[in-house]
């Protein structure tokens, strides 16, 4: 019986503010607003446009950047002076920290993470780390290849020989050639994250009034005591 009464009250308060919104208008959401409420496309996108995210990552970079390094023969620590001049100095453009950070936010973001072993004019040996995002992998008569594309131009790369590709990879029990992404754990909490930022940036934006808000058409703007009352009581 009161669950009759109650859907009833339903009905009816519906039926009331019908008959008084029907000359008023409800505060809708800012226009002019041009940040879109979207879910994420990619990985990338994650690290570059949420701060929780791109702050974690970097920080587990950085720390793992830092940490000396030291080579080890028989069990024993050991000099290595060609080797160490390689990790020292991986390519002209990169410094050790930042050559291990460029691996440890690939293998983050993208779960993979390629580092290029070749040898420059000089004869020098070169690391430099492919972006993951432009790098695949294919199975050629049990060869595995790696195929490289940066703007508009491709390297396949075969490891037979020089130049050679390490494959650093998170496991992905849904595929044995890619790994699996960190980021794809919290891709729905970082999704909300972004929302809520982004709802109250558009409120903000839209002169600090929410959505829902009543505004009469009338310019006198007043409404009766008797109004009031009736929508206090529909509302409540």
């Amino acid at each position: 019986m009161c669950r009759i009464f109650k859907e009833n009250k339903r009905v009816y308060m519906l039926k009331e503010m019908k008959n008084f919104f029907k000359n008023k208008t409800i505060l809708k959401p800012y226009k002019n607003n041009t940040i879109l409420y979207k879910n994420f496309k990619t990985y990338d996108e994650m690290f570059l446009t949420n701060p929780y995210i791109r702050r974690g990552v970097n920080l587990i970079a950085n720390a793992v950047s830092n940490v000396d390094f030291y080579f080890i023969k028989n069990k024993m620590k050991t000099e290595n002076e060609k080797l160490q001049n390689l990790f020292l100095k991986p390519n002209q453009f990169d410094s050790w920290p930042s050559f291990i950070e460029s691996i440890i936010t690939n293998y983050i973001i993208y779960g993979n993470a390629y580092v290029y072993l070749s040898v420059d004019k000089d004869g020098k040996l070169e690391l430099n780390v492919l972006n993951s995002k432009n790098t695949s992998i294919t199975v050629n008569k049990n060869n595995i290849e790696y195929l490289y594309k940066d703007g508009g131009e491709s390297v396949k790369i075969t490891n037979k020989n020089f130049p050679y590709v390490f494959h650093f990879k998170i496991f992905n029990p849904n595929d044995c050639l890619y790994g699996a992404s960190l980021l794809e754990a919290i891709q729905v909490s970082a999704t909300l994250q972004n929302d809520i930022d982004l709802h109250n940036l558009s409120i903000i934006q839209n002169g600090g009034r929410v959505s829902g808000i009543i505004t009469i058409k009338d310019k006198a703007g007043i409404v009766s005591e008797e109004a009031k009352e009736n929508l206090k009581y529909n509302l409540i």
